[in-house]
Formats: C-alpha cells, sequence, structure tokens
C-alpha cells in the first residue's frame, strides 16, 4: 500500500528547499555587496530622473 501523503509532502519539501535556494542565491548575486554611502542623494535623485525621462521618451514614439 502506497501512502500518498509520503510523496506529497516530499515533493513540497523539495519545492520549499529550491524557492530558499533561489532566495539565497538572489540575494548574493544582487545584495551582497555594502553600499556606497558617499553617494550623494542629488546624483541618486539625478540617476532617477534621467531613467524615468528616458522611459517616457520611449513610450511618446
Amino acid at each position: 500500500m502506497k501512502f500518498p501523503h509520503i510523496t506529497l509532502s516530499r515533493e513540497i519539501v523539495t519545492i520549499l528547499l529550491l524557492k530558499l535556494l533561489v532566495i539565497f542565491a538572489i540575494k548574493w548575486a544582487w545584495f551582497s555587496e555594502p553600499v556606497d554611502m558617499q553617494q550623494s542623494n542629488a546624483a541618486i535623485e539625478q540617476h532617477w530622473f534621467e531613467s524615468r525621462s528616458t522611459t517616457e521618451a520611449d513610450y511618446d514614439r
């Protein structure tokens, strides 16, 4: 007699482990380096608004 809940729980655990692996890989790839606190807010705002105006210009076409 097979127990379907055992295979189902094994699948759930496998999927959860894969999701955790993906989350840690994303964290390591994009959030592992320290933030440069020397960069001024003006430079950040300038970059933000330049990218927004570029995006809006693309939509105007």
